[in-house]
């Protein structure tokens, strides 16, 4: 006979009921309001930035196999119908909402009271969770499809729903266009496979793992084939500053943990600031030891990453524990913990709310609060749209650190960028091949008096306008004599 907490699993499956899509409306509704807010103080992060500008990249040059040299390519790909800071963050809401959703169906299948079930989720209810589901896509697409793949592959395991493991590798197939990480995550589902399938026939286990773990290995091998294609590497994509996930990160990059010490304090305030992680690690230590493992793992891989210098932000880390902490509490967690655990939930909510954040988050939550403007906000908006309107590659620009000039622009049209062919020519002799070019103040943040050229530089090119970290230098020649131009 089916245990009571089966029952119920199966008739939320069968009936799902108005409280998840309840709760997923409202996260939608307060990511959307927080979208806004971020939008009208012309707040940016750098993530948004790096994937609008690439999508405004290819829908300007009409080339789509330029996605062939940007990594990930699955935030590029649904930034294109509309790039824009607005649309990619309700995307990440939109990820945020389904995550929400499929979490409120599990805990639903809790012995709990229905609001103590819905209350765990106020662990998640903080500015870092916010943070990530408005302003990171690619991390709110990893975690998303990454709960997906995990509630399949328990629906495999408890009722053998085959077609449910081939959703589960389908989705891990997809998250690694999303980020690579994904590869680490996968381990402890196919272990998950090996260990719990049950069955009486022999190599049961094995196929299973096989089966959830083969889409993403020839999504993989179809990437680094591409990669090969485009760039001459199979994992160029992994390094190169132009394409790495991690391009948007290096302005930020200064207090990442450096070394296995540093990667170690850093990860323990991670998990000190997901007490729900904490929590359910001893409860389903105590009443399920083999799931433990999936628990342990996702720390230890994020300790990993960092002492070998990946990087895995603070705020991604602790969200990425609370909600492999709720997606692991066992359906026949008994009764009496629901207090132990509702009031954990409201020690991180508090926590999240009351410690206060570091590095971007910070900046985003000062933001949407305060409703100011930043200075560099406003600079950058000046410049993308004061250059916006200026004919077709015309300003010479480096979008591996121009890239937010060229977001807050709305269009690449007018830049010259690495992906077109003139601009080698063009960066070894601006002032004959474009008419402006626009380079970033030394680091000294030194710049050159008006009318003086940049050093190296042809001597037709003159500064006529200096910003505190950028510089437009134009060309004194005149426009029949210059080189080839791009229409």
């Amino acid at each position: 006979m089916a245990s009571a907490a089966s029952a119920r699993r199966a008739e939320l499956r069968q009936n799902p009921t108005a409280g998840p899509l309840a709760a997923a409306g409202v996260f939608f509704f307060l990511a959307a309001a927080l979208t806004y807010r971020a939008d009208v103080s012309l707040w940016l992060s750098h993530h948004h930035a790096h994937v609008i500008e690439k999508a405004l990249l290819v829908l300007d040059r009409g080339r789509l196999e330029l996605i062939g040299f940007f990594y990930p390519p699955l935030p590029f790909l649904l930034m294109l119908s509309w790039p824009s800071p607005v649309f990619a963050g309700l995307l990440a809401a939109g990820c945020g909402a389904g995550l929400v959703w499929i979490l409120t169906r599990e805990l639903s299948c809790l012995p709990f009271p229905r609001p103590a079930s819905f209350g765990l989720l106020l662990g998640l209810a903080t500015p870092t969770t916010f943070f990530l589901f408005t302003q990171s896509l690619w991390e709110a697409l990893l975690l998303v499809l990454l709960v997906v793949a995990r509630t399949q592959c328990v629906e495999f395991v408890s009722r053998g729903n085959t077609r449910a493991l081939f959703i589960a590798g389908l989705a891990l197939g997809l998250a690694f266009l999303a980020n690579y990480y994904v590869l680490l995550f996968t381990l402890p589902y196919a272990f998950t496979m090996l260990l719990f399938v049950r069955t009486t026939r022999r190599g049961a286990g094995v196929a299973a793992a096989f089966v959830l773990v083969f889409p993403m290995v020839a999504t993989i091998l179809g990437w680094m084939y591409l990669s090969w294609v485009f760039t001459g590497e199979p994992l160029a994509f992994t390094r190169d500053p132009a394409s790495s996930m991690f391009a948007f990160l290096k302005p930020d990059g200064a207090d990442l943990p450096t070394g296995w010490s540093a990667a170690l304090r850093a990860t323990a305030h991670d998990v000190r600031m997901a007490p729900v992680y904490m929590v359910v690690a001893v409860v389903v230590a105590w009443y399920r030891p083999f799931r433990l493992l999936t628990l342990v793992v996702c720390a230890v891989f994020v300790l990993v990453l960092r002492t070998f210098g990946f990087v895995f932000p603070d705020y991604l880390a602790t969200v990425t524990f609370t909600v492999v902490a709720l997606a692991s509490l066992p359906p026949r967690t008994p009764r009496q913990l629901w207090p132990l655990l509702l009031v954990t939930a409201l020690l991180q909510f508090g926590l999240g709310w009351a410690l206060p954040l570091r590095g971007e988050p910070a900046a985003w939550q000062n933001a949407v609060t305060s409703g100011e403007v930043t200075p560099e906000d406003r600079e950058e908006t000046a410049i993308g749209q004061s250059l916006n309107q200026r004919p077709a590659r015309s300003v010479l620009i480096d979008d591996r650190v121009g890239y937010r000039i060229i977001a807050r622009a709305g269009t690449a049209r007018p830049f010259l960028t690495p992906v077109d062919g003139l601009y080698a020519l063009a960066v070894s002799q601006p002032a004959r091949f474009v008419p402006s070019m626009l380079a970033p103040v030394g680091r000294a943040h030194v710049v050159e008096a008006a009318g003086q050229s940049p050093a190296g530089a042809h001597p037709g090119l003159r500064l006529t306008r200096a910003w505190s970290t950028w510089c437009l230098y134009e060309s004194t020649t005149s426009r029949a004599t210059l080189g080839p131009q791009i229409r």
